[in-house]
């Protein structure tokens, strides 16, 4: 009965750390590739400009430099994720305003960028520049999307609503509070159970080595099939998020299992000496 206990609980534990990832992960790989969008429309919009104003064709080499640049480059990825939870808020809420202005950060993309084009005598004129940021004008795109927003809002239906009101909740902090909560009690019981503060580290590193394998499985084949199926179009959809979700829970379950290992080694050698001594 307490080793059917004990797997329950450790079935649980496996449950819930799947359900903590995807919860961890959903935000991640929607930003992402909202990130890689973004940056592949201004690397799109430059070069077009330039090979415009020059009558000449970007060298590939130069184009890979700025790809490289762009993706090294945090700041779209943190604008994204604000205006991301704006935009739930606005969905979700009575709110009905989303304030965007992206021309800050595209500006210092096309700054930053500038200078790899003077490396192959490449200069973007002022008007250049306001060529690109144009295309990505704060206040023409603030009123396209609140134009759109709040029509996708006027034709939600009472499900769609509900729907969006349950994902806020699991993508939220209080959801993820829970879930984490609910593993500790877990931990607790266990430790109760094995009446020992480091067994519970055998049951977590099981639960987490499983599921972490799975995302990373997961993770490897979904993105070959999606980058195959979309290399033509240029459109990258990016879940590595969840795969580093499922290599934090490896390297978890490896780590917890060498603790568990060192605590149960030295408790087998101080029970032998005991013995030993009262032998």
């Amino acid at each position: 009965m307490k080793k059917f206990v004990l797997f329950l609980f450790s079935l649980g534990m496996f449950f819930l750390l799947g359900i903590l990832g995807i919860s961890l992960s959903t935000k991640g790989i929607l930003m992402d590739t909202a990130d890689g969008l973004v940056k592949n429309e201004i690397k799109n919009n430059m070069v077009k400009v330039v090979e415009e104003s020059t009558n000449e064709a970007i060298p590939s080499e130069v184009v890979k430099k700025i790809e490289k640049e762009l993706e090294n480059n945090a700041s779209i990825k943190k604008m994204m994720s604000k205006y991301y939870d704006q935009l739930m808020e606005v969905l979700t809420t009575d709110k009905n305003e989303l304030s965007i202005d992206i021309s800050k950060e595209v500006k210092t993309l096309i700054d930053e960028n500038e200078a790899i084009l003077k490396e192959y005598g490449i200069t973007l004129s002022e008007s250049d520049k306001q060529q690109i940021l144009d295309l990505v004008s704060s206040e023409e795109l603030n009123k396209v999307v609140n134009e759109n927003i709040e029509e996708i809002k006027n034709n939600l239906s009472t499900d769609t609503k509900i729907v969006l009101d349950g994902y806020r909740f699991l993508t939220g902090d209080t959801f993820k509070g829970i879930i984490i909560s609910v593993i500790l009690v877990f931990i607790v019981l266990i430790c109760l159970l094995k009446k020992n503060y480091y067994g519970w580290l055998f049951n977590f590193s099981i639960a987490s080595f499983f599921i972490g394998n799975f995302y990373v499985v997961i993770s490897l084949v979904t993105n070959a099939i999606i980058q195959d199926s979309l290399q033509e179009s240029g459109i990258t959809i990016s879940i590595d998020s969840l795969s580093m979700y499922g290599y934090i829970l490896v390297g978890l379950a490896v780590m917890a299992f060498v603790i568990y290992s060192v605590f149960k080694k030295r408790k087998e050698e101080i029970h032998q000496h005991t013995l030993a001594v009262e032998g």
